[in-house]
């Protein structure tokens, strides 16, 4: 079984159908399963996270396929961008909107829609408000968070992870603090906090 990069962000997953077909015809008696993901970077990470326990309890190839398509659609990503230069670098904002975004301390608040497509979601002012902004979408849109894991991603930011995993702990199972993905990296650039979590997408 394969899952990886969202459809909506890399080819990837149509290049693993074209695998998945070859082998099949080569081994037809093999169940050789690939699963967009709709997720990448922290959200990967969290859906891998969880299907390997459901893996590790026991859980057949269908009942992971099932598991997966399933869960997936419940992994709620936030992130707030701290490095504008490096959005400006990849080309996903202009450079006044990066000269004047620096100047106002303005920050944009990202998810990820549920084909996988980054999105633009709002802005926020002020480093001080990055943690209560992404704590604000936690609270409001996690389902069952005494039952689940929560992951704090950053990007070189680990004393704001430490502080966004210090501000969600006891309001959940657990938390995680995980490292984003160096071709995420390189877009976001240096700062980036994120918080994935069980619950709905929400992009208001």
């Amino acid at each position: 079984m394969y899952t990886g990069i969202s459809l909506g962000l890399s080819g990837t997953y149509n290049t693993s159908l074209i695998a998945v077909n070859e082998l099949k015809e080569k081994y037809p008696d093999r169940k050789i399963i690939s699963i967009d993901s709709c997720c990448d970077s922290v959200g990967l990470g969290y859906l891998v996270y969880n299907a390997g326990k459901e893996y590790s309890n026991g859980a057949t190839i269908e009942e992971l396929q099932s598991f997966i398509e399933d869960f997936k659609n419940h992994c709620a990503h936030w992130f707030i961008v701290e490095d504008l230069d490096q959005l400006k670098r990849g080309g996903r904002i202009s450079a006044v909107t990066a000269t004047f975004g620096k100047a106002l301390q303005i920050k944009p608040l990202l998810s990820c829609d549920e084909v996988g497509h980054l999105l633009n979601v709002g802005k926020i002012r002020g480093k001080s408000n990055i943690i209560p902004t992404l704590i604000k979408h936690f609270e409001r849109d996690c389902v069952d968070p005494k039952e689940h894991t929560v992951f704090v991603g950053h990007a070189d930011n680990i004393e704001g992870a430490k502080e966004l995993r210090k501000a969600v702990k006891g309001k959940c199972k657990d938390v995680q603090i995980c490292d984003i993905g160096p071709v995420i990296g390189s877009h976001v650039g240096s700062g980036m906090l994120a918080i994935v979590f069980y619950g709905k997408r929400d992009y208001k």
